[in-house]
């Protein structure tokens, strides 16, 4: 979660594991934000707030994620469809 309203950041993921293999494949990228701070969903009109799927990603360590401002990341490791 990135909760500046005006910085984007950069995380990197890294995973510790005893005795299991630490998950590889493709990592699927869900993403809620919105156009702006003030952004709400309103009944009846587009929805201005979403929850998107990103493309998914090769997973490699340490995996590095953007974070766009004031918003929302779920990372899901291994999480092949």
């Amino acid at each position: 979660m990135n909760s500046s309203a005006r910085d984007a950041a950069r995380v990197r993921l890294e995973v510790a594991s005893k005795g299991a293999r630490p998950p590889s494949g493709a990592a699927r990228i869900f993403r809620i934000d919105g156009p702006g701070v003030e952004a709400i969903n309103v009944p009846g009109k587009e929805p201005a707030v979403t929850l998107r799927e990103l493309e998914p990603v090769a997973i490699s360590y340490p995996l590095g994620i953007d974070l766009p401002a004031h918003s929302v990341t779920l990372v899901l490791l291994g999480g092949e469809k």
